[in-house]
């Protein structure tokens, strides 16, 4: 009886010994491909990275350039309102200066008037005096002095006349030139900030690359997350043919030895 059960016995070990080398084999041959999915996940997993750093890359420089630009919008904007106060500053010196001016050509005709009535009436007392001796000397000197001062203001009115003219003169350059920086001022705020100008198209830009970023964060996120799953089965595998190597080579020892 005992003889009839050795052949089973040796048989059955044999069983065992095949079923676990072909388990071994299956388990090798799926580590294999896990370990050469692995190499593609890798793969993967750098090349999402290297999208991820370049969208992060692009996504900051496109914060830092509209950044710069609403900057410079609101520096255009504090410069049109400079502008536009110093332009209708200079058009109300203008106006200022054309009515001074307006008012010194009446003052000249009005004091070059009273001189030519001071010199008739000089010249009527020079005559009254030579024909009458009676007259006295004072009226005549205040005559002259009359005259000599009426001279005199005659003299600083032209003065004051011909610096007024100079400086409205002065002032046209000045308005037009302000006038313009005013309207090119007004010009350039309009190119940043109208539809279809600098901030809009920078703002879009700024959209699309943060949505670009989103997109490669997320992308690789899924990446590294399907690497860590197969590393992990990997990890898993390895360990079972571990075990079934190590259980094969225990049920193959006695059989070796016996053989």
């Amino acid at each position: 009886m005992k003889d009839l059960m050795i052949p089973n016995i040796a048989q059955l070990k044999q069983a065992e010994i095949s079923a676990l080398t072909s388990a071994v084999g299956q388990l090798q041959h799926d580590v294999q491909s896990r370990e050469a999915v692995i190499t593609a996940l890798q793969a993967r997993s750098d090349h999402f990275g290297e999208r991820l750093k370049l969208a992060d890359a692009l996504r900051t420089n496109a914060q830092a350039v509209l950044a710069e630009a609403q900057t410079a919008e609101n520096a255009a904007q504090a410069m049109k309102t400079a502008c536009a106060t110093a332009a209708g500053q200079a058009e109300t010196v203008e106006k200022m200066l054309t009515n001074i001016a307006e008012k010194k050509i009446e003052l000249v005709r009005q004091v070059v008037y009273i001189a030519a009535m001071l010199e008739k009436t000089g010249q009527m007392a020079n005559k009254l005096k030579a024909a009458n001796p009676q007259v006295p000397d004072s009226v005549i000197d205040m005559l002259n002095q009359a005259n000599s001062d009426c001279a005199n203001v005659v003299a600083l009115a032209l003065t004051a006349q011909n610096s007024c003219i100079l400086a409205e003169a002065d002032m046209v350059p000045t308005r037009k030139s302000l006038s313009l920086a005013q309207q090119l001022s007004q010009d350039l705020v309009g190119l940043m900030t109208d539809e279809g100008g600098v901030l809009a198209a920078l703002e879009a830009i700024d959209k699309a690359d943060s949505l670009s970023y989103d997109s490669a964060r997320t992308a690789n996120s899924n990446a590294g997350s399907q690497l860590n799953h197969a590393t992990a089965q990997l990890s898993a595998g390895k360990a079972r043919l571990a075990s079934l190597t190590a259980g094969l080579a225990a049920a193959s020892a006695p059989a070796a030895k016996k053989a």
